[in-house]
């Protein structure tokens, strides 16, 4: 009962949530060219889906065209942990291949170059901020429409300098604990239909392709994101429907056909549209085993 007593006196002291943030990080691929409008690239369309989703979230698109992974670390990873971000996306290599590629530079510096800007990427987010993080790795550039008229050399080196980079975001993501979409695996990223004129940026379908691979990753994540929060039912305010969520999900108690249960109107039986203190001591007994679930009395 004690225990009980405590559930109840923290679901009132709980305070209102903060708009969460979606904070971008990348090149122009992130501003969104090669769509029409720009605003169809996968970063307005994660942030879209997201707001459609859990609301109250805005976007902080830190992607600037032409950058680097060194790039990212001198200017734009700073103001991204200022932005205390709920969540992160990063997609970063294109760019560092290509302008490599240029002046055919050695797959090796450019991976040197790549790993230490990176790992200070991740490690950066990780330590300084309480986001969830994706990032994704590189399609092979050398499969891309843009190196159609590349010299077979130049292909090698860009197939090359694009299996280092990726197998750098693969260990320094995994050390980080942070998911990995994979582009470089999926057919579509080698599909002419998905490219725009320049063979290079995605169009609309490739973007839309893309956003559906990070949605799917963040909506794995969901329940972790959004509890972060303290806003466990997504309803812009964290407060006693959240407590009761809460002791649901701790007890493993499922109940997705429910809409009561994920109101957080346990009592009576079926609800009666207000959630208040009986729901959380409803709740509170239902966890600890005290009531059938087909009682509530």
């Amino acid at each position: 009962m004690k225990r009980i007593a405590f559930l109840v006196l923290l679901s009132c002291l709980l305070p209102v949530a903060s708009a969460p943030k979606y904070t971008a990080l990348g090149a122009s691929d992130a501003v969104g060219i090669g769509a029409t409008p720009n605003t169809a690239g996968y970063v307005y369309l994660i942030s879209d889906w997201m707001k459609a989703r859990y609301t109250h979230w805005s976007l902080v698109n830190r992607g600037v065209s032409g950058y680097t992974a060194p790039d990212i670390v001198s200017n734009t990873l700073s103001p991204a942990i200022a932005d205390q971000p709920q969540i992160v996306t990063l997609w970063v290599g294109g760019n560092d291949i290509v302008k490599s590629g240029a002046v055919l530079e050695p797959t090796a510096t450019l991976a040197a170059r790549y790993r230490t800007a990176f790992t200070t990427i991740l490690h950066r987010l990780r330590t300084e901020t309480g986001a969830f993080i994706v990032t994704a790795n590189i399609p092979d550039i050398s499969r891309t429409p843009v190196a159609d008229g590349y010299p077979s050399f130049l292909k090698t080196l860009a197939k090359n300098d694009t299996l280092a980079l990726n197998a750098i975001i693969a260990e320094v993501a995994a050390a980080e604990n942070v998911p990995v979409v994979d582009l470089y695996s999926n057919p579509e990223s080698y599909n002419p239909a998905n490219f725009s004129s320049d063979g290079f940026h995605p169009n609309n379908a490739g973007y839309a392709l893309m956003a559906q691979q990070f949605e799917a990753v963040i909506q794995a994540q969901a329940w972790r994101i959004v509890s972060g929060l303290g806003d466990l039912n997504t309803d812009g305010t964290v407060s006693i429907a959240d407590a009761i969520v809460a002791m649901r999900f701790s007890a493993g108690v499922q109940a997705p056909n429910d809409r009561q249960w994920v109101a957080g109107d346990a009592w009576p039986a079926g609800g009666n549209g207000v959630i208040d203190l009986l729901d959380v001591v409803a709740m509170a007994r239902r966890v600890a085993g005290l009531v059938p679930s087909s009682e509530w009395k």
